[in-house]
């Protein structure tokens, strides 16, 4: 939503706005007593491999203050984008206990009174669970919540993110899981949480009131009529930066579509729009209610349904209109029906989720006033608005995008346009008694009339092109403008079954330099990727996709070689699927000398033994003793001695852990 401010509007849109690094020095020679002691630890240290505790925070220094006066203006705005870059391959630290290799790191943006990411993540194994924490809320995450190898976090109140991803150690080497951005609150959307101090100032200037004081819970205002409108209306979050209320709407075939629809400014904040693929970034929030005469809570609290991505379907105006990847997660979501006839919109109300706080309720006074404005607020279109006065409750920031609905509960508008405050709460004017009626220059809120853009392409500046509400609504277009809401229909079908993804070696005893074929398969799989091998070799020497079933041939040296295939199901969205075989290559005069391996064989073929090049529990532990023994024996013949490395008083830099992004 867009703000505007008091008065008559000359021009039209006057006042309107849319809505460490440490040094280790010598010491004095340790006693023989220390020495003992430096052997035991090391034994302890042994035993507990894979057990040290999670890295402190990685700091990341940015310009806040110049970040959040850029951002300041736009009401929808939350949060500002911070770069940077971290991966389980080079980030944080990774420990082993019990079969289960877990990856830890954390991130803190200090002042930020909020935190998020965006992720990569090409592959997870199924066995991968992510664990997200900030100040006061967790979050978990499964293979299945990426969407296109993607994943936005939620939004954590604070300035930290600890960060968990736990595997199967065996499925360890497959994790590519990569943090591309931060997103760093500024604005608070939610109770319990300040605004920042730098965002404060900017938001308020002028004479305090309090507009909070008239909010209205819809909770307190449910009526039969209204009921279907408020299960259709939701909070959004685009790419975690920008807050907004959308409304699943019903199209004519009532078909179970989910097309939302919101305000199209909330892809950047400004009027106009101008990335469209922000809705693949869109978070949806389900059932975000309060009970009458509790506080407000927020998308903040956690524990709500939500789904992310989207695509976008329809540009016109300031009119968004979204198709959700997925059906809708909550069996009580509804369809809102719809008006396109253009009719007088006499009294009407909205439900809308401003500063990302749970649903809340707005009645409008009089006769909506149909106006057009040519280039309003920097744009090129020229809007067809309804405008409005509010008689009960009140608009704030992230009401944008919600609908206006007429007496017949059905939606008519998205709301794009509202009234400048300066309220420190954010909120717009509380109502007057007696309310006024619409006249054209005391609007407090714009809505674009659904009516003026249902067979408009006259906006060049979409990105949509000839499509329009009503072929999308109205696909076998029959004419239909009004549609009544409907609840949605949980459709149950047999999905596939997971890819089953298998690697074999013929033969399956191999020596250095002799040729073998190397061949994968997997049932249900539409496509799969072949993953290491033998160094320079045919299998792992592309990431490009391959057909489900092939084959290689392959020769190297001797060594133990893992293969790994995963392998894409073919039911679109669902997780892939991964396998590893490992293959021992013996050399060739140890294979004619000793005969075949005893070991036993996997079930790829190959003979399963123990990797070489590290060091067990139970001989760390003797050697750990020996050398205590070793060097207490010293000590009582007076030798002299020194530690490995302790030639000389010298400073040494320890390499950090990891540095920041070029630019803080």
């Amino acid at each position: 939503m867009a703000l505007t401010t008091p008065g008559v509007r000359l021009p039209a849109e006057a006042g309107r706005q849319e809505l460490g690094s440490g040094v280790i020095v010598s010491r004095p020679r340790p006693s023989r007593v220390a020495l003992a002691a430096l052997a035991i630890v090391l034994a302890i240290h042994t035993a507990a491999a894979g057990s040290a505790p999670a890295p402190g925070a990685f700091v990341v220094r940015a310009n806040l203050a110049t970040l959040i006066r850029a951002a300041a203006d736009s009401p929808v705005q939350f949060a500002v984008p911070v770069p940077h870059t971290a991966s389980t391959a080079v980030s944080g630290s990774w420990s082993v206990t019990a079969g289960e290799a877990t990856w830890h790191y954390a991130v803190q943006v200090p002042t930020a009174v909020s935190l998020s990411f965006h992720a990569l993540a090409p592959f997870l194994p199924q066995s991968a669970a992510l664990q997200v924490s900030g100040g006061r809320t967790t979050r978990s995450y499964r293979a299945a919540d990426l969407r296109r190898g993607e994943l936005w976090s939620g939004i954590h109140p604070g300035d930290t993110l600890e960060i968990t991803l736990t595997v199967a150690a065996a499925d360890r080497a497959a994790v590519d899981f990569t943090i591309v951005s931060l997103q760093a609150g500024y604005r608070a959307i939610g109770a319990g949480v300040q605004d920042h101090p730098l965002y404060r100032p900017l938001a308020a200037a002028g004479v305090a009131t309090d507009n909070s004081s008239c909010v209205a819970n819809y909770e307190c205002e449910v009526t039969a009529g209204n009921a279907t409108p408020a299960a259709a209306t939701v909070a959004l979050v685009v790419e975690n930066l920008y807050q907004c209320t959308g409304t699943l709407i019903n199209d004519v075939p009532g078909d179970n579509t989910p097309y939302v629809l919101t305000a199209r400014h909330c892809q950047t904040g400004q009027l106009g729009g101008g990335n469209p693929s922000a809705a693949s970034g869109v978070t949806v929030y389900w059932n975000a209610t309060s009970a009458c005469g509790t506080p407000l809570g927020s998308i903040y609290d956690g524990g709500l349904a939500s789904q992310t991505g989207a695509r976008t379907v329809v540009e016109q105006q300031d009119a968004w209109l979204i198709e959700l990847e997925s059906n809708p997660v909550v069996a009580e979501a509804q369809f809102a029906g719809f008006d396109a006839r253009g009719g007088a919109v006499d009294g009407g109300y909205t439900i809308h989720q401003a500063q990302g706080r749970d649903q809340q309720f707005v009645s409008w006074s009089g006769t909506a006033f149909a106006l057009e404005e040519q280039d309003a607020l920097g744009t090129s279109y020229l809007s067809n608005l309804l405008e409005t006065v509010n008689q009960s409750g009140n608009i704030g920031p992230g009401a944008s995008g919600g609908g206006l609905f007429n007496r017949d509960n059905r939606v008519v508008g998205a709301l794009a346009l509202g009234r400048k405050t300066t309220d420190p709460s954010g909120y717009g004017a509380c109502p007057v008694t007696p309310a006024p009626a619409p006249d054209g220059s005391n609007g407090v809120a714009d809505f674009t009339a659904l009516a003026a853009v249902w067979t408009s392409t006259a906006d060049t500046t979409s990105s949509t092109g000839q499509a329009t509400l009503q072929s999308v609504l109205d696909p076998a277009h029959t004419g239909s403008l009004v549609v009544p809401g409907k609840p949605i229909e949980m459709v149950a079908y047999n999905l596939p079954p997971p890819p089953a993804p298998q690697i074999t070696f013929s033969p399956a005893g191999v020596t250095a330099g002799q040729s073998f074929t190397a061949g994968w398969s997997a049932t249900s799989a539409a496509n799969c990727t072949l993953t290491g091998g033998l160094p320079g070799g045919t299998w792992g020497g592309s990431t490009q996709a391959v057909p489900p079933t092939g084959s290689t041939t392959e020769s190297g040296p001797a060594g133990h070689y893992t293969f790994g295939l995963i392998c894409q199901s073919v039911e679109a969205g669902s997780s892939p699927v991964s396998t590893q075989a490992t293959l021992t290559i013996t050399p060739a005069a140890a294979a004619a000398a000793s005969g075949p391996a005893s070991g036993p064989a996997n079930a790829g073929g190959t003979t399963s033994s123990g990797g070489g090049g590290s060091m067990g529990i139970v001989e760390g532990v003797i050697l750990a003793a020996l050398l205590g023994l070793s060097l207490l024996r010293r000590g009582q013949a007076g030798r002299r001695w020194r530690l490995f490395g302790q030639l000389s008083p010298a400073r040494r830099r320890v390499r950090q852990q990891e540095r920041p992004p070029r630019g803080g």
